[in-house]
């Protein structure tokens, strides 16, 4: 992924049916996110370090202006769970 995405991309989403992460920055210049609490939520690995994580049931909400990228987890009960922003 590094030569293909990595300080390409501001923001590279990811879907998954297990949780609903936002990892340390691993990929230089591209944030990850990682959205798709489903119905089939498992144990989290402690491997992969993270700003943040959950097996709670939600989405990733994201707002998009010229000048930023607003990334809010929001859980099933439309609570928010975590908020990152992105700025040019």
């Amino acid at each position: 992924m590094d030569g293909i995405v990595c300080g390409k991309v501001d923001l590279y989403l990811s879907a998954h049916d297990h949780s609903l992460q936002w990892p340390t920055d691993t990929c230089k210049g591209t944030a990850l996110a990682v959205s798709g609490a489903g119905a089939s939520p498992t144990t989290l690995s402690p491997k992969n370090p993270t700003k943040f994580e959950t097996t709670k049931l939600g989405f990733l909400y994201v707002t998009l202006t010229k000048a930023s990228l607003t990334a809010e987890f929001i859980d099933e009960t439309g609570a928010s769970l975590h908020t990152e922003k992105l700025s040019k």
